[in-house]
């Protein structure tokens, strides 16, 4: 994937690694974080042979870690789908018939009630998946650098092309924590995006990440 931003250097987007874009300028923070949003007009996306990308399909934008994902809804249906495909005949049956099993139950009740009270069976998988309030263990996610790393293994495990991109993770995590998550793209094979609001000092934080800074002035230290 190859980043176009106005008048500036290309940034290549490496498989398998944390790409930073780093800058002090104001401007170009918000333009990156308006332009990954969906505005083609200032931030532009192709593939490797220069087919341009539409920005909303090939960026899963994420932002800030603390305040703008929670990974029980964003996820949710992913989920779902993924666990609903995933189990075998015997599991499908055995779930259909504790399902049955309930339903009569319940309706054995209702005849208690001189009243016409009856009880639907309802053989959708996926509704009886919701029903069961599937979802991540809040503790395990808590904290930024378990969120990102979450986010991380879900794109491997729902194989999800589209590139995460977040904001201000030099806020929250420490330049080991950041290791970590380089450790975890290489071992994966999932690109990371991070646009970082910071001075070019910071690169040192960044030694295992493929790096990219413009300036206050505009020019390009990549």
């Amino acid at each position: 994937m190859i980043i176009s931003y106005m008048t500036h250097k290309k940034i290549n987007i490496q498989q398998g690694k944390i790409n930073v874009i780093a800058t002090n300028n104001q401007a170009v923070y918000l333009d990156f974080i308006d332009g990954f949003k969906g505005n083609m007009d200032l931030v532009n996306i192709f593939d490797d042979n220069y087919n341009r990308l539409d920005n909303i399909e090939c960026i899963n934008w994420i932002g800030d870690l603390i305040e703008s994902i929670d990974i029980n809804k964003y996820y949710k249906n992913k989920l779902i789908n993924s666990i609903d495909n995933n189990f075998s005949e015997k599991e499908i049956n055995s779930i259909h018939n504790a399902n049955r099993e309930l339903v009569n139950k319940i309706q054995k009740h209702l005849f208690m009630y001189d009243l016409p009270i009856k009880v639907d069976y309802d053989n959708d998988l996926k509704r009886i998946l919701n029903y069961s309030k599937i979802h991540f263990d809040n503790y395990a996610i808590n904290n930024p650098y378990d969120k990102i790393s979450m986010l991380i293994k879900l794109c491997l495990e729902f194989k999800d092309s589209a590139v995460l991109a977040v904001t201000n993770v030099s806020h929250y995590l420490t330049p080991e924590q950041i290791d970590g998550i380089a450790d975890l793209c290489k071992s994966s094979s999932i690109p990371l995006i991070m646009i970082e609001f910071t001075n070019l000092k910071s690169k040192d934080d960044y030694k295992h990440c493929n790096f990219s800074y413009i300036d206050q002035d505009f020019v390009d230290w990549y």
